[in-house]
């Protein structure tokens, strides 16, 4: 008889008590009809009561298992799920995210099943939830009818500019992670992610694309792509010009010129608007900008097409302008936007 199909949930956590509870209970609540789930819970170096909390909700389930490590990072914490799990499929959910849906992952699983061939890669869809707002899950459709909006190679999927940096809208196949030794890199501090995707599409032989809303990203002002804090924002910024050259190296990985041309202006996106939020002096942003331009973030509207792309260039081209602008953009149009996405999600 053939063993059921196991899923493998690496959740990695750090001083995260709030929203634990929510997390595991939404894996806890999953149907499993017909495949098994194992929950893998790295607790890195908390210093709150989220080591508590894992280690009650594994004495109440013989399928949870806790890593107490020290802080070392979330990409640490993940390769030592992935060490230790022995699921045919991965799934990593942060701590502070959850799923939406009662039979995420039996419709996943069903989809793997009915596959004409194996899949790598499965991916769906992410919601993004805002800090303080009423979560209404009735919204998002219940899975009764799922789409497949793409299938082919991940190089395919990335050619067609489908590509996806975040890793909690994918399930993984544990046999490719295993076949090409991937693992997460400790040395970035952000966009870590997107440089595991890179890998992975590059080598997935069939990977499905579907409009299912399974995950739910809850954004708040400890999520570091959510914060205002100045200094924190410093850092992240400075952590994502270092990590440029690994960035590079995977993009290198494709021969697309404009597959990789897309993905370092999506990089390059991402630098301004820290740029605007961090509270830069005036030389500090023109020394960054000439760095960006230097390195090939910038401009952002060569193959982006859009009012925003442009005006982010026209802003970039003047650095004098780029700083003033950031005075009006931190304190009058990020406080009111921030309670529209509040409020709107």
């Amino acid at each position: 008889m053939k063993s059921k199909m196991k899923l493998s949930v690496i959740i990695p956590v750090f001083n995260n008590e709030t929203f634990l509870n929510r997390c595991l209970n939404s894996v806890l609540n999953q149907r499993t009809d017909n495949f098994e789930i194992e929950v893998i819970i790295i607790n890195d170096g908390s210093t709150d009561k989220s080591g508590e909390i894992a280690d009650y909700y594994s004495s109440q389930n013989n399928n949870i298992y806790v890593i107490h490590q020290k802080n070392q990072g979330v990409s640490v914490a993940r390769n030592e799920g992935l060490r230790i799990a022995s699921g045919d499929y991965i799934h990593f959910l942060d701590s502070d995210d959850f799923l939406l849906h009662k039979n995420c992952y039996q419709a996943l699983i069903d989809i793997i099943n009915n596959a004409d061939n194996p899949i790598d890669i499965l991916r769906f869809r992410m919601v993004r939830l805002f800090a303080n707002r009423i979560i209404n899950i009735d919204q998002y459709n219940n899975l009764d009818k799922i789409n497949i909006e793409f299938e082919g190679t991940g190089i395919e999927a990335c050619h067609q500019l489908r590509f996806v940096g975040q890793i909690g809208p994918h399930i993984y196949s544990y046999n490719l992670i295993k076949k090409i030794d991937l693992k997460f890199c400790p040395e970035v501090r952000l966009s870590e992610d997107a440089l595991f995707n890179l890998v992975l599409y590059r080598h997935a032989n069939y990977l499905i694309i579907n409009n299912a809303n399974i995950y739910c990203y809850y954004a708040h002002e400890g999520s570091a792509t959510f914060t205002n804090d100045k200094k924190r924002i410093k850092v992240l910024l400075d952590s994502m010009l270092e990590s440029l050259p690994i960035v590079k190296a995977h993009l290198n990985l494709y021969d697309d010129s404009f597959f990789k041309s897309y993905r370092m202006e999506v990089f390059g996106e991402d630098v301004a608007k820290r740029m605007l939020k961090a509270g830069l002096s005036y030389s500090s942003i023109n020394k960054y900008i000439k760095n960006g331009y230097k390195s090939g973030i910038f401009p952002v509207g060569k193959i982006h097409n859009g009012h925003t792309y442009r005006f982010y260039d026209m802003l970039l081209n003047h650095p004098l302008l780029f700083w003033l602008f950031s005075f009006p953009y931190r304190y009058i149009i990020l406080p009111c936007i921030k309670p529209l996405m509040l409020k709107n999600g």
